[in-house]
């Protein structure tokens, strides 16, 4: 499964309760963010994500989304269980810190399934979207990878790994990519764009194992498979099925989008920019 870049963007914040100390700085509602507070989630994603992929300004967006949909999930009935959370840190191979921040993603998530429950979806998109997927699926694999600038780093970091480290830590302690936020899963990549080193090493893969160190251009790499998808000519059947559920994605999106944009007007925001800027 791939995480999206708005998964990335939940996985800054963590979960808080307002408090009355500090000078209120943004206003929902009737929720406050008070300065002291603002400070410390800032510092929270500077610490989770790079600092130059996400304006200062998409981060106060963000969080004034986050405190509507709260408000409205209650509203709604919608509650996200521990079962659900820890499938998808499971699923997606993400530390259990992230607790909160995975439980707001899937509030987002299932609060927009609600929205579109009774739109149909428009049959021009779905056969748009139709024509445009390939009859064939390419061999693929999904994996998790650590990569590293010397042998050195990568010998230590499998020497941990084989002595009881988890995987999806030794990810986040040691690779240098920007994945090491999603758990270093790759799964956007056809078989035949892998790196041929990588390529060789995961087809003598089984699901779950752990490889050696591989060189490649790119750097060391060690990997975990997490599933392997065979080359094959796709069901026309099937096909529709997914042509159905990429255009229920994209209705999904747009609904949302008008939702929330409605909602932020009718709550109502208010925000100092002038302090907003002091914060570093």
């Amino acid at each position: 499964m791939q995480i999206k870049n708005r998964f990335l963007i939940f996985l800054v914040f963590c979960f808080f309760a307002c408090s009355n100390g500090g000078e209120t700085i943004i206003t929902v509602g009737k929720k406050t963010v008070t300065d002291k507070e603002l400070l410390n989630l800032y510092a929270k994603y500077k610490e989770s994500v790079d600092i130059k992929t996400i304006s200062k300004a998409s981060f106060i967006s963000q969080l004034i989304e986050r405190l509507i949909l709260e408000e409205e999930a209650k509203k709604m009935g919608i509650v996200i269980t521990e079962d659900e959370i820890n499938a998808f840190l499971k699923e997606n191979n993400i530390d259990e810190k992230k607790k909160d921040m995975v439980k707001h993603y899937l509030l987002r998530d299932k609060i927009s399934h609600k929205l579109v429950e009774d739109i149909k979806i428009d049959e021009a998109l779905i056969n748009e979207i139709e024509r445009n997927l390939l009859d064939v699926q390419p061999e693929k694999y999904i994996f998790y990878q650590i990569v590293l600038n010397s042998k050195e780093e990568a010998i230590k970091a499998l020497e941990e790994i084989r002595g009881g480290l988890d995987f999806n830590k030794a990810v986040e302690k040691y690779s240098t990519l920007p994945e090491k936020t999603r758990g270093g899963i790759v799964d956007y990549l056809n078989a035949d764009e892998l790196p041929v080193e990588l390529l060789n090493q995961l087809r003598k893969m089984k699901k779950g194992e752990i490889s050696s160190i591989i060189s490649s251009p790119f750097g060391f790499h060690i990997i975990k498979l997490k599933e392997y998808i065979p080359k094959g000519q796709i069901d026309k059947g099937d096909k529709r099925k997914r042509a159905i559920e990429e255009a229920k994605k994209v209705m999904q999106g747009n609904v949302y989008a008008d939702w929330i944009a409605k909602k932020k007007k009718e709550y109502g925001v208010n925000i100092k920019w002038e302090l907003v800027e002091k914060i570093n």
